[in-house]
């Protein structure tokens, strides 16, 4: 689900401009030897996302659904970290909505780019699986 569903979506869109939202996690720019490799694949998934140059908004809440009734903050950062506090689901469904102007504080990725605006650490094609480099070069527009 974490990388597949991503080329699936941009093929059963055969060409069709719609604003794609995506729920992805904080850490993924890190290398965290996490079982699995998960945090990769979110990653791989994102970077898809961004090449195919759809309008997009990925987001990177921290613990997910970890928050309670009392933590009715959401904060706007970019770049990656791993320090983000509990993130409420309620918060994150709100966030792939529509906040209207509240991402207009945020830089918008550049077009084309593989990576987010702020992310500090760039994860070298050469070091992706094959398949990885193939449905990068196939959906990009």
């Amino acid at each position: 689900m974490d990388y597949g569903a991503v080329p699936a979506l941009l093929e059963a869109l055969d060409g069709r401009e719609i604003r794609v939202a995506l729920m992805s996690s904080i850490g993924v720019t890190g290398s965290s030897g996490d079982p699995g490799d998960l945090l990769g694949w979110k990653r791989r998934g994102e970077r898809l996302l961004r090449v195919r140059g759809l309008p997009d908004t990925v987001i990177r809440p921290g613990w997910f659904d970890a928050g309670d009734a009392n933590e009715l903050r959401a904060e706007l950062r970019q770049g990656d970290a791993t320090s983000y506090g509990p993130v409420r689901r309620e918060d994150v469904a709100e966030a792939l909505g529509d906040w209207g102007t509240a991402f207009d504080a945020v830089t918008a990725d550049t077009p084309g780019s593989l990576d987010g605006a702020a992310d500090s650490t760039e994860l070298s094609l050469d070091r992706e699986p094959e398949q990885v480099r193939a449905d990068l070069q196939r959906l990009t527009r």
